[in-house]
């Protein structure tokens, strides 16, 4: 969410003080946070040739033992 907010702040699609207030409003929204294992996604980032974002994916979905629902089939095949 933040990367999409400086994206469009880069490409001036929207200004920065209205990118901090959508971010002050996303933090206050209930959101369950997990923790991660960085090593865990640097190696399954190395091993399938995947981004970090898509590796902190599979990676919560095999941490908590749940269902990766995704229609990018490169992502899916590695579950």
């Amino acid at each position: 969410m933040i990367n999409s907010l400086y994206v469009a702040v880069k490409r001036k699609r929207i200004n920065r003080k209205y990118a901090l207030g959508r971010i002050k409003e996303f933090l206050d929204y209930e959101i369950e946070l997990y923790q991660i294992d960085p090593k865990g996604i640097f190696k399954i980032s190395y091993k399938y040739d995947l981004t970090a974002y898509d590796a902190s994916y599979i990676y919560l979905a095999k941490s908590e033992n749940l269902p990766l629902l995704s229609l990018d089939e490169k992502l899916t095949s590695v579950i």
